[in-house]
């Protein structure tokens, strides 16, 4: 019954609008972004305890830290859906820019999330409020903007989203490193096993990034954009993606990392399958599952971000069911 309320209620379609502008910064995109800075937070505290668990404790300059990344890459995914809005189009992924909310009110939202963003990441500390202004530099201006356009480019767009894949890493690293501290030293606590611990989490979020380019392929292509998967092909990417997910497993093997060792092995059947078959299903769960595995075995370590994933992953599901009668997220692909 309670179900069926939630699912087919006509009160529900009432509720929803007052949504649209939380999912202009397309929410479930958080799920990479804050699941990387635990990552970082986890190797700054792997540093002090051989394995952390169950870390419950937060202080305000975490929450803000959060919170302002949050705003920083959320702005960035609105310049992303701004500059992309034929080739998403053709893709089907464009619901809620210039069908819901203008292209004026969606900079106005934008321009807000980028003025909360740096406002709050100033309370942090300030080597995390250059790492924001790093991140916004790299996947706003570099990535994004007209005049650089590098999501364009099959070889400076992936380096772009490994440079912001690694800043979020250090963004959690300094967070805890920082120990409320606003000015400290970082070089006295970097170390190389350090930067091969953090390149090998950069290089198993590049494998996921690689792919997320393949279902946008008729769009990209009709619009003359030139991503990794349609310079070298489907199969070749599927191919890095799995060779960069294998390393990172050996790596995490050599460093004794658990977390990354034990994610690494359960997401390489999928990426595997990737190649086998090479069905869009399969390069779909080739993107969700890894995602899914890393915030789930994270989780165990940082229990609120299992907590506040898990809001966001239902709260996203009722407002696309009942604003666009879409099933998404989903861990079901088509044929399933």
């Amino acid at each position: 019954m309670i179900k069926k309320f939630f699912k087919n209620h006509s009160i529900h379609k009432k509720i929803v609008p007052s949504f649209d502008y939380v999912f202009l910064f397309r929410p479930t995109l958080f799920f990479a972004v804050w699941v990387m800075i635990c990552i970082g937070m986890y190797l700054a505290h792997l540093e002090f305890d051989t394995y952390p668990q169950w870390i419950s404790t937060i202080n305000t300059k975490t929450v803000f830290l959060f919170i302002s990344l949050t705003f920083l890459t959320g702005a960035t995914f609105i310049t992303n859906q701004l500059a992309d809005i034929d080739s998403d189009l053709e893709n089907k992924k464009l619901f809620i820019i210039d069908n819901i909310i203008n292209r004026e009110n969606a900079k106005k939202a934008y321009q807000i999330s980028l003025l909360i963003g740096f406002i709050l990441i100033i309370f942090t500390n300030f080597y995390n409020a250059l790492i924001g202004l790093f991140i916004f530099l790299i996947w706003d201006v570099l990535y994004n903007n007209e005049k650089f356009k590098l999501r364009n480019n099959p070889i400076l767009g992936p380096v772009c989203n490994l440079s912001v894949g690694i800043l979020l890493i250090l963004s959690g690293w300094l967070i805890v490193i920082a120990e409320n501290n606003y000015f400290f030293s970082v070089f006295d606590t970097l170390s190389f096993n350090f930067i091969i611990k953090i390149l090998s989490y950069g290089i198993c979020f590049l494998s996921v990034v690689l792919l997320t380019d393949i279902p946008d392929k008729i769009g990209d292509e009709k619009f003359g954009k030139k991503s990794f998967s349609i310079i070298f092909g489907r199969m070749t990417t599927n191919i890095v993606a799995f060779i960069l997910v294998l390393i990172s497993f050996c790596l995490g093997i050599y460093l004794n990392d658990p977390l990354l060792s034990i994610s690494t092995i359960c997401s390489i059947p999928f990426f595997l399958y990737a190649i086998i078959r090479n069905k869009d299903k399969d390069v779909l769960r080739a993107i969700r599952y890894p995602i899914f595995i890393l915030n789930f075995f994270a989780s165990t370590i940082y229990p609120y971000l299992f907590l506040i994933t898990l809001i966001i992953f239902y709260i996203s599901k009722y407002y696309y069911w009942h604003r666009f009668n879409l099933h998404y997220p989903t861990f079901l692909v088509n044929n399933d």
